[in-house]
C-alpha cells in the first residue's frame, strides 16, 4: 500500500504543477504583441479551414500567398479555431492573444512529452528537474507564447518520437507476454517464407493479388504524378452533361447538377476536382491497398503472420503515430526526419516484423498531411518537393552577430554554436558538454538504451551538422533550429546527473537546482512579455546584446507602443508603421487609419518604428515621445511629427 500511494501522491503533485503552469499561461497570455508572420498565418489556418469545406474556399486559399508552400497549415488551422473559442470565453481578449494561449499550452505539451523522454533515459528526480530547466528557459518560454511555427513544430516532432516510442513499447508487450512468439518461423528467412507461401496458395488468388498489387500501383502513380482518373471524371461528366454517357450517369448529373440546361459544365469541373482532391483521391488509394491486403492474407498467410504481428490495438498505436507524423510534416515538410528516426528504431528492434507497422505508420502519415495541406491537393509530389526545396530558399535577410551586420546566407560557421551558447541559460552549456562524456559512459557500462540514446544524437547532430553547408539560411538566432533543443537538454540531464551523483550532501544538491532555475526564472520576470530577446550574462545580458546581435527581432513591442499612441492619438489620426504593420494594426483603436504607404507618410500624426529595421529608420522623424524598452536595449519607438514631450518606458 505505501508504494502506490507514494506514486499516486508524485502524479498528484505533478498534475497540480501543470495546473498552475497552464493558470499562469491564461493570467499573462494577453500581455504578448504579435510576431512578424503571424497574422499571414491566421490567414492561412483560417482558408485552409474553408478550403476543406468548399471549392471557393480552395480557390481562396490558393490567392493567400507563396507561404502556403513552404509551411504547411495544419498547425495554422488548429491555432485559429481554438483563438475563437478563447476569445468567446476571454471577452476583452484579441484573436492574437487567444493565438498566443494556444501556442502556450502547446509548448507546455511539449514540456510534459521531453519529461516522459528524459524519463527513459534517466532518474525520474534527473529528468523532473531537466524538464523543469527546459521551461524555465526564458527563450523558449517566450517562443512558446508568440511563435507559431518553430515551436510547434518542436513539440509535434517531439510527439512523433513519443508516439513511435509507444508503439514500440506495445509490440514489446504483446511478444512478451506470449501474443507474440518472437521465435516462430523464425528459423525461416522471410523470402523462404513468401515462397512457401505462394506454392500453397490457389491459383485464383494468386492472379487476384496480382490484380489488386497492379491496380494499387497504377492508382498510386497517378494520383502522385498524372492525375489521369480525374480527367476521365471530367470526360464522363462532359459526356453526361450533354446527355450521351450511360443512361445511370446521365439521370446521376441531372440530379446533382443544379440548372444543369443553363449552367456551364466547367463550373462543374472545379466542384468535381475539389471533391476528388478532398475525399475521392485518398479514399481511392486507401480501398487498393485494403484490397491488396485482402488478397494477401488468402495468398500469404505465413508471411502477413510474421509481418503483422500483434492485436488491433498495436496497429491503432502505429495509426495515432503515422497521423502525428503526417500532421508535423504539414507543419514543415523536412519532418520526414522523424519518421525516418522511428522507422530505423522499429527495424532495429524488430527487424521483418516492423514491415506491416511501416506500412500503416507511412501511409496514415501520407494521408494525413495531404489531407491537412491543401497546396498539396492539385499536385501532391510536385508541390511536396518544391515545399522542401523551399526550405533551403529562403529571402535573404540581413543578420546582426557580433556587431556586424551579415547575409543570412553567408553567416560564419560559428553563428549556432554562439547563439545557442547565448540564449541559453549560463549552466546548460557546460553541464551539457559535460553530459556529451557522461553519455557516452553510460553507454559502455550499458546503463541506458543504446538505440535510443543513438536516435536523440541523430536527431540533435544532423540538422545541427546541415547548418554548416555553404548557401544554409538563419536567420532571428536560432529560432528555425528550435526543434533540435530538446536532445541538447537531454545531454544535459546526463551532464546533471553525473554532477548530482558526485555529491553527496542533499542540501548541496537543493542548491545546485536552484542556481540552476533563477537565472531563467529571472530572465523570465525582468524581460517579460519579450522573453524571447533574452541573453544571459556571457553576453552582458539584453543591454550587452542589444548592439551586437538582433534582440526583440519580432517587434511584438508595436503592442506597447500602440497603447501609447490610442491614449494621445487624436480620433481619425493617421498612423505610419514602417515595418511591420501588421504588428500594430490588431491594437489599434477603431477610429484610426495605419499605414505603410509611403505615399501617405505627411498625413502621418505619428510614426512607430522598430530599430531592428534600420533600413527603415528614414521614416523615424519628428519628436520621439516613447520608447518600448529595457536599460538601453530600444524595442520600438514612437514619433510625434508636432513636438512634444518625450516619455519612457521602462520594460
Amino acid at each position: 500500500m505505501h508504494v502506490p500511494s507514494i506514486l499516486k501522491s508524485r502524479w498528484i503533485s505533478l498534475l497540480a504543477l501543470l495546473l498552475i503552469v497552464i493558470s499562469l499561461g491564461v493570467v499573462i497570455g494577453n500581455d504578448y504583441g504579435m510576431g512578424s508572420d503571424e497574422n499571414l498565418n491566421a490567414v492561412v489556418g483560417g482558408r485552409a479551414l474553408r478550403a476543406m469545406f468548399s471549392p471557393e474556399g480552395y480557390q481562396l486559399y490558393l490567392r493567400t500567398g507563396e507561404s502556403i508552400g513552404h509551411h504547411g497549415p495544419s498547425y495554422f488551422m488548429v491555432f485559429v479555431a481554438f483563438s475563437r473559442f478563447f476569445t468567446l470565453i476571454f471577452k476583452d481578449w484579441h484573436l492574437a492573444d487567444g493565438r498566443h494561449l494556444t501556442n502556450y499550452l502547446t509548448f507546455i505539451l511539449g514540456v510534459v512529452l521531453f519529461y516522459l523522454l528524459c524519463l527513459r533515459l534517466l532518474p525520474r528526480r534527473i529528468a523532473l528537474i531537466t524538464s523543469a530547466v527546459f521551461a524555465t528557459q526564458p527563450v523558449l518560454f517566450g517562443l512558446g507564447f508568440i511563435n507559431q511555427k518553430d515551436t510547434p513544430f518542436m513539440v509535434f516532432f517531439l510527439a512523433s518520437l513519443m508516439a513511435g516510442f509507444w508503439v514500440t513499447d506495445r509490440l514489446g508487450k504483446i511478444m512478451g507476454s506470449g501474443g507474440v512468439d518472437p521465435t516462430s518461423g523464425s528459423a525461416i528467412p522471410i523470402g523462404q517464407l513468401i515462397r512457401q507461401d505462394w506454392k500453397a496458395a490457389r491459383r485464383v488468388w494468386k492472379l487476384l493479388l496480382t490484380l489488386s498489387i497492379t491496380v494499387f500501383i497504377v492508382v498510386l502513380v497517378d494520383v502522385l504524378v498524372f492525375d489521369q482518373i480525374l480527367d476521365e471524371m471530367k470526360h464522363v461528366m462532359d459526356l453526361a452533361s450533354e446527355g450521351i454517357a450511360w443512361g445511370p450517369l446521365n439521370r446521376l448529373y441531372e440530379l446533382i447538377a443544379e440548372d444543369a440546361q443553363t449552367t456551364p459544365v466547367e463550373l462543374y469541373f472545379e466542384k468535381l476536382s475539389w471533391g476528388y482532391w478532398v475525399i475521392g483521391r485518398m479514399s481511392l488509394l486507401l480501398i487498393t491497398l485494403i484490397a491488396n491486403l485482402f488478397t494477401a492474407v488468402r495468398v500469404l498467410p505465413s508471411t502477413m503472420k510474421r509481418i503483422f504481428p500483434g492485436d488491433w490495438s498495436l496497429y491503432l498505436l502505429a495509426i495515432l503515430a503515422g497521423s502525428l507524423l503526417g500532421f508535423t510534416i504539414s507543419i514543415r515538410a523536412i519532418a520526414g526526419f522523424v519518421g525516418l528516426l522511428v522507422s530505423g528504431y522499429w527495424i532495429y528492434r524488430y527487424r521483418e516484423r516492423s514491415i506491416g507497422l511501416l506500412l500503416i505508420y507511412w501511409v496514415t502519415a501520407g494521408v494525413v498531411s495531404y489531407e491537412t495541406w491543401p497546396y498539396l491537393w492539385e499536385t501532391p509530389l510536385f508541390s511536396f518537393v518544391e515545399s522542401l526545396a523551399l526550405h533551403s530558399d529562403f529571402r535573404i535577410h540581413d543578420v546582426l552577430y557580433q556587431g556586424v551586420t551579415y547575409p543570412s546566407n553567408d553567416l560564419p560557421w560559428h553563428f549556432l554554436p554562439t547563439l545557442f551558447a547565448l540564449q541559453i541559460t549560463p549552466f546548460v552549456t557546460p553541464i551539457f558538454l559535460v553530459g556529451i562524456y557522461a553519455a557516452v559512459r553510460a553507454v559502455r557500462r550499458k546503463e541506458v538504451d543504446c538505440a535510443i540514446l543513438l536516435m536523440i544524437s541523430i536527431w540533435f547532430v544532423v540538422p545541427f551538422a546541415g547548418t554548416f553547408l555553404p548557401g544554409t539560411v538563419q536567420f532571428n538566432n536560432f529560432r528555425h533550429m528550435l526543434f533540435v533543443i530538446p536532445p541538447l537538454f537531454v545531454f544535459f540531464g546526463f551532464g546533471l546527473k553525473l554532477i548530482m551523483d558526485a555529491v553527496r550532501s542533499r542540501w548541496v544538491r537543493l542548491l545546485m537546482v536552484a542556481v540552476l532555475l533563477v537565472p531563467g526564472i529571472m530572465g523570465i520576470i525582468n524581460l517579460h512579455p519579450y522573453e524571447y530577446a533574452y541573453f544571459n550574462v556571457y553576453a552582458g545580458g539584453i543591454e550587452g546584446a542589444y548592439e551586437d546581435y538582433d534582440t526583440e527581432y519580432w517587434c511584438t513591442s508595436f503592442r506597447k507602443a500602440m497603447e501609447y499612441v490610442n491614449k494621445n492619438a487624436d480620433p481619425g489620426a493617421t498612423i505610419f508603421v514602417s515595418i511591420p504593420l501588421y504588428n500594430a494594426i490588431p491594437f489599434a483603436s477603431p477610429d484610426q487609419y495605419l499605414t505603410k504607404l509611403t505615399g501617405e507618410y505627411q498625413d502621418a500624426s505619428y510614426v512607430i518604428f522598430c530599430p531592428h529595421y534600420a533600413q527603415s529608420s528614414v521614416w523615424a522623424q519628428g519628436a520621439k515621445v516613447f520608447e518600448v524598452k529595457h536599460g538601453s536595449a530600444i524595442f520600438a519607438e514612437v514619433y510625434e511629427r508636432e513636438p512634444s514631450t518625450f516619455e519612457n518606458q521602462m520594460e
